[in-house]
């Protein structure tokens, strides 16, 4: 698991994607939205990085804005977001995504549950979309990298299907690897597993940090 094996992208134009920059402009409407309705971002610092308090936009939908240190980062989208191309997530992302099976392969769409590299830089990310609760993450025999919802989880609290096919600890990314005890959103994380099998992640953990 070495950065530098990764290949080198290059940073995406906004200019040159109407779609992103139309997707932006319904961006700035929810922040709107969000101002008439009197709610106000309280910003809460926490190891990796910054997560804001989600704010309410209807039954369901939520804005969870994360600030990821520059260069590479595992990340992953803590949301079910209308469009989960990788440049309407990360307009300012500095490379192309690439996921982790067995080799790493280029994608331009981020799956829910799945974990990705990606260039990122020193500034706020918001993620539009439904909140996620719950997560089910099918994992194959070997190294995976696992996503996050929309509430940190302690590994601990992780649901393993089959039992006890977790075979490491989870391994997150800044400037170098460290295990995690919990996973965080928008966060993304090594594992390695004995066989094929699912993860199940509960916001229910969430009370265990409290």
């Amino acid at each position: 698991m070495r950065v530098s094996d990764l290949p080198d992208g290059k940073p995406v134009s906004l200019k040159m994607n109407p779609l992103v920059l139309k997707y932006m402009a319904r961006r700035v409407l929810y922040f709107l939205m969000v101002l008439l309705a009197g709610f106000v971002f309280n910003g809460a610092s926490h190891m990796l990085r910054d997560v804001h308090q989600t704010s309410q936009l209807g039954l369901g939908d939520t804005t969870i804005c994360i600030t990821y240190y520059s260069g590479w980062s595992l990340v992953s989208s803590p949301v079910r977001a209308p469009d989960g191309r990788t440049n309407v997530l990360f307009p300012s992302a500095g490379s192309n995504a690439f996921s982790y099976e067995g080799r790493y392969i280029k994608v331009d769409t981020i799956q829910r549950g799945m974990g990705y590299w990606l260039k990122t830089g020193a500034q706020p990310i918001c993620f539009f979309g439904t909140i996620l609760t719950t997560g089910t993450i099918d994992v194959v025999k070997g190294w995976n990298i696992i996503g996050s919802i929309s509430f940190p989880v302690y590994v601990s609290a992780i649901i393993e299907v089959p039992s006890n096919i977790i075979a490491s600890p989870f391994y997150g990314y800044r400037h170098g690897f460290f295990i995690a005890t919990t996973i965080e959103p928008g966060q993304g994380y090594f594992v390695l597993v004995k066989e094929n099998g699912r993860l199940i992640l509960n916001s229910q953990s969430v009370k265990a940090l409290k």
